[in-house]
C-alpha cells in the first residue's frame, strides 16, 4: 500500500494503475489517498517483510537465476520463510502461504518455468555467459579474501550414490561372470581443497532406523567416517548442516575465511548452510545448473575413478565362493574405493582440470559449450560488450583473467 501512495504521489500513473501494479485493492487505495475511511474500516494485517527485506529477496533470486542456478517455488518460499522466523514473524504451517506467493510473483514478476530434463541441458552443452558470471563471482572472491596463493583455502563438496551392488564389463563369449542383486542405496559425501587434501566421508544409508546400521561392519571404514541414516535422502533431515558442523569444520583448520564450491541445483544446501557458514567465515560459492559435470572438481577427477574401483573390489568378492556380497562388505568395499580415488594428485588435479585453482576459466575445453547459432550473441560484463564467437569459446573468457566482476553472488 505504501509503495501504491508513493507511486501516485510521483505521479504519471492513476490510481486504478498504482493499484494494479502494487496488488493492492483500488477502493482502499482512493480512500487513502482522499483522506476518508468508511465506517467500521480496520487496517490490514501487517506485510510479512519491510519493503527494503522483499526488494532484496527478489533481487537475489533474480541474481542467482542469471547466474544459471534457480529456486524452485517451494525452495524460494522456505528461503523467504527463515528470514521471516529470523525477523520474528509468526504464520501458519511453518511455510508461507500460496496467497502471498502469488503476491510477490505479481509485484516483481517473477515467472515459473518449466525445467528441461537434466540429460538434455548436459548433452546440449553449457551456456557461455553463466560460465562466465560463474568465474567472475569466483576470481572477485579469491581477490577479495586473498585465496590466489592459498589451495587449502578452497575445498569443493560434491555427492555420488554407490549401490550394494556389481555390474561386470562386457566378458568373453561362453563365460559365466557373477552379478549381485543386492540393492541398497548409499550416498557418499566427499569433500576436497585445491592443495589435494580431502575430508574423512560422510556416509548416507537409505534405512528408517539406526538399528539397520548394526548390519555395516565399519571397521574397514576410511578413518574419520560418518555413518548415517535418511530414507528420504541426504538433503533432508538436517543431514547438510550435520555435515558441515561435525565434518567439514571440525577438519579445516581454524585459518579463515575459507571457500567452499558447491552444487547449486540443491538450493537446500545454501538455505540451511547460509547462517552457520556466515558465523564461521566460510565463503559458499554455488555452481550454475547442470555445469557440475565440466565444473565440479569430484565430478571431473573423483568419482569416476571411485565407481572404476568399486566395481573391482566387489568383482574380488563375488570371485571368492566362500564370501557373499551383503551390508557387511559394504565398508572393505568403499574402503578400497575411496583410497584409490581421493589421492591427493587427483584431488589437485580436479581443481586444476575445472580451472579453479590455479585460476584458468580457460581450462574448460570448447566441446563443453553450447556451440553454432546457440551462443548468446553479446556478453555484458562489467560494462564492456564482448561479441561472441562460436568458433572460439576460449576467448571469450580471456578476460576474466584479467579483471573480476564488481556483480559477484556471494553470502
Amino acid at each position: 500500500m505504501a509503495m501504491a501512495i508513493r507511486a501516485w504521489e510521483d505521479g504519471g500513473i492513476s490510481v486504478a494503475q498504482a493499484a494494479e501494479r502494487f496488488c493492492v485493492p483500488p477502493g482502499t487505495l482512493n480512500y487513502r489517498l482522499n483522506g476518508t475511511r468508511l465506517d467500521g474500516l480496520k487496517s490490514g494485517p501487517s506485510p510479512l517483510l519491510e519493503v527494503e527485506t522483499e526488494n532484496e529477496v527478489a533481487d537475489y533470486a533474480s541474481k542467482r537465476a542469471e547466474l544459471g542456478i534457480r529456486f524452485s517455488k517451494t525452495n524460494f518460499k522456505k528461503y523467504v520463510s527463515e528470514i521471516a522466523k529470523k525477523k520474528g514473524k509468526v504464520f501458519k504451517n511453518a511455510l508461507l502461504s500460496e496467497r502471498w506467493w502469488s503476491q510477490i510473483k505479481r509485484r516483481h514478476k517473477i515467472p515459473l518455468l518449466n525445467p528441461f530434463r537434466a540429460s538434455a541441458i548436459k548433452r546440449k552443452g553449457m551456456e557461455v555467459s553463466k560460465v562466465c558470471k560463474y568465474f567472475s563471482a569466483l576470481k572477485a572472491i579469491m581477490d577479495t579474501h586473498q585465496l590466489n596463493e592459498k589451495p587449502h583455502c578452497i575445498w569443493s563438496m560434491d555427492k555420488v550414490e554407490l549401490l550394494l551392488e556389481h555390474r561386470p564389463s562386457n566378458v568373453v563369449r561362453g563365460m559365466q561372470s557373477e552379478t549381485s542383486d543386492l540393492v541398497q542405496p548409499t550416498t557418499i559425501v566427499g569433500c576436497g581443497n585445491a592443495a589435494g587434501d580431502a575430508l574423512p566421508p560422510f556416509v548416507v544409508v537409505d534405512e528408517k532406523t539406526s538399528n539397520s546400521l548394526k548390519d555395516f561392519d565399519s571397521r574397514n571404514a576410511p578413518p574419520g567416517t560418518t555413518l548415517s541414516i535418511s530414507a528420504s535422502g541426504w538433503l533432508r533431515d538436517g543431514l547438510p548442516k550435520l555435515w558441515f558442523k561435525q565434518t567439514f569444520l571440525a577438519n579445516i583448520g581454524h585459518e579463515r575465511p575459507q571457500v567452499l564450491i558447491l552444487d547449486g541445483r540443491a538450493a537446500r544446501y545454501y538455505v540451511e548452510l547460509a547462517d552457520v557458514a556466515g558465523e564461521n567465515n566460510i565463503v559458499l560459492v554455488e555452481l550454475p545448473e547442470y555445469t557440475s559435470h565440466w565444473l565440479q572438481p569430484l565430478d571431473r577427477a573423483i568419482f569416476g575413478p571411485m565407481k572404476l574401483a568399486w566395481d573391482c573390489a566387489a568383482a574380488e568378492v563375488l570371485n571368492n565362493p566362500a564370501i557373499a556380497l551383503s551390508k557387511k562388505q559394504y565398508f572393505l568395499l568403499f574402503g578400497k574405493a575411496w583410497h584409490a580415488s581421493f589421492m591427493p594428485v587427483l584431488v589437485r588435479n580436479g581443481f586444476g582440470q575445472t580451472g579453479i585453482f590455479p585460476f584458468n576459466p580457460r581450462a574448460i575445453p570448447q566441446k563443453a559449450f553450447i556451440s553454432g547459432s546457440d551462443y548468446e550473441k553479446v556478453l555484458i560484463h562489467v560494462g564492456i560488450n564482448i561479441t561472441v564467437d562460436a568458433a572460439d569459446t576460449a576467448q571469450q573468457l580471456v578476460f576474466l583473467d584479467e579483471e573480476s566482476s564488481k556483480d559477484a553472488i556471494t553470502e
